[in-house]
């Protein structure tokens, strides 16, 4: 079932959050989805192919990375959004992830019991 979108019907020319959405299949359809929200959850950045996750570094070196939010891009697409809407999302892929692949659910519980850590 890895052909399967977490997020269907996005509409890329109203909605302001299409990146973030379209980030979220595209780490599903590259089978990278439970390792992937394993790392914005520890708030580590990565980059598969050309969609990316970053959190802010306010103390490092590199200016674009001095932002309030999480980053996600997709694409030519980037957003940032702040850390509460991101994790609405998170959440709602997860719960679509989880009917895409039951059999994950343990995983997923696991990972999501740590936004309530």
């Amino acid at each position: 079932m890895m052909g399967e979108y977490v997020f269907e019907d996005i509409d890329y020319g109203n909605d302001p959050d299409w990146v973030v959405k379209e980030f979220f299949n595209s780490i599903n359809l590259c089978g990278r989805f439970l390792d992937s929200v394993e790392k914005i959850l520890d708030r580590r950045g990565f980059v598969i192919n050309e969609t990316y996750f970053y959190p802010p570094d306010l103390n490092g070196a590199d200016p674009d990375l001095y932002f309030d939010g999480l980053m996600f891009g997709v694409w030519e697409g980037e957003v940032v959004v702040p850390e509460s809407a991101a994790l609405e999302y998170l959440i709602a892929a997860c719960e679509r992830y989880l009917v895409l692949h039951p059999k994950d659910a343990d995983k997923v519980k696991s990972l999501l019991v740590r936004l309530n850590a």
